[in-house]
């Protein structure tokens, strides 16, 4: 898989927004399996929470979508 962090960025906006496609889902997802890219995408998701308004996200429904990204199987 050819390293692209703009779409990465765009698949985890995607996904926070709940506008992703089933298709990038598994394209996130294989992004998410791939052990070269595990600290960039938890670096761009952190990042985007922080820019996410204060009452949009909990910290619990926070640590439920890295749970999701990080441990779940994939689709």
């Amino acid at each position: 898989m050819k390293r692209n962090p703009s779409r990465l960025q765009e698949l985890a906006k995607r996904y926070l927004a709940h506008t992703i496609s089933k298709n990038e889902l598994h394209e996130l997802f294989d992004y998410a399996n791939d052990p070269l890219f595990t600290l960039e995408i938890k670096d761009k998701l952190a990042s985007l929470f922080e820019q996410l308004e204060p009452q949009a996200l909990q910290e619990e429904q926070q640590k439920a979508i890295l749970d999701n990204i990080f441990n779940a199987r994939k689709p």
